[in-house]
């Protein structure tokens, strides 16, 4: 809790403070959802993904002829407007900062364990990248180096995938030796143990 206290002053700092170039993360996103060739379950849940990185925003803009394309006007010569509503990208870094933790993140947890799980996160991640760059003092960076919502799911995944190459290898000290090799509490012994069993 003392973790999450520190990094809220450090992310409430950020509040209106930073525009973010999403483009990037749009384009990519746009690619593998026009890529028939990936799954419908992949496709649908990175739709969900966009979707969370906009915003509905009404606008005023001037009403076109539907024959020439040129605004029209009134009886006074003045342009004829309506209000419409746009879908607008997310650009404030806090914004998507809570996006990621909230929408996103949901997102990912839905697919763990599933094979769309390392295309979702690694997006997360690409999401997270732009953020970093676009703060340039370093702050948001620090701060989910002090307390980051996301960081369970990304332990989840990381168990998940090491839990898989283990249940692959029938062999239980081979196991366990898999285990250890990614285990970043293990000690010297341990890691020279593993890595024997594992060349033998």
């Amino acid at each position: 809790q003392r973790r999450k206290d520190r990094s809220k002053v450090l992310y409430d700092s950020l509040e209106g403070q930073v525009e973010v170039d999403i483009t990037p993360l749009l384009s990519r996103l746009d690619d593998i959802l026009a890529d028939n060739t990936q799954s419908k379950s992949l496709r649908e849940e990175l739709k969900k993904f966009r979707d969370s990185l906009f915003d509905d925003v009404e606008v005023e803009r001037a009403v076109l002829d539907k024959d020439t394309g040129i605004p029209r006007i009134d009886n006074q010569g003045n342009p004829l407007m309506e209000r419409v509503v746009e879908q607008q990208p997310v650009t404030d870094l806090m914004a998507l900062h809570r996006r990621r933790a909230s929408d996103i993140e949901q997102i990912v947890k839905d697919n763990l364990g599933n094979p769309n799980s390392s295309t979702v996160i690694g997006l997360r991640e690409d999401l997270t990248d732009l953020l970093d760059s676009a703060d340039i003092s370093g702050t948001y960076n620090l701060a989910r180096r002090v307390y980051d919502p996301t960081k369970a799911s990304l332990q989840l995944a990381e168990q998940s995938a090491i839990g898989r190459l283990s249940r692959m290898v029938t062999d239980k000290q081979t196991a366990n030796a898999v285990k250890e090799i990614f285990n970043p509490d293990v000690s010297i012994q341990s890691m020279r143990n593993s890595k024997r069993v594992l060349k033998t």
